[in-house]
């Protein structure tokens, strides 16, 4: 238990902040990361128009697309859904 704690990232309030405001999970992170669009394309075997879309909009694409982002970017694939379309959990 203790190696995984210790494996967790802890999260800045900037972006935690950023994201309860609406933006683009894939921004925050992408810019988080340091990387540029065309860079994140490269990186993740991705059009850069559809990484383009997705950090601009929010929207969903390709899961196949969203998955490699994802794992470029050392996230899980459910931190790049905007918070305004998550599910709350159940009790």
């Amino acid at each position: 238990m203790q190696a995984e704690i210790a494996e967790e990232e802890l999260v800045p309030s900037i972006l935690v902040q950023r994201l309860m405001a609406g933006e683009s999970p894939l921004r925050v992170w992408r810019e988080h990361r340091g990387m540029t669009i065309p860079a994140l394309a490269t990186a993740a075997g991705v059009p850069e128009a559809a990484v383009a879309k997705l950090d601009e909009s929010g929207e969903q694409g390709r899961l196949s697309d969203i998955a490699a982002i994802a794992r470029t970017l050392r996230v899980d694939f459910e931190d790049l859904v905007p918070w305004s379309q998550a599910t709350p959990a159940s009790p």
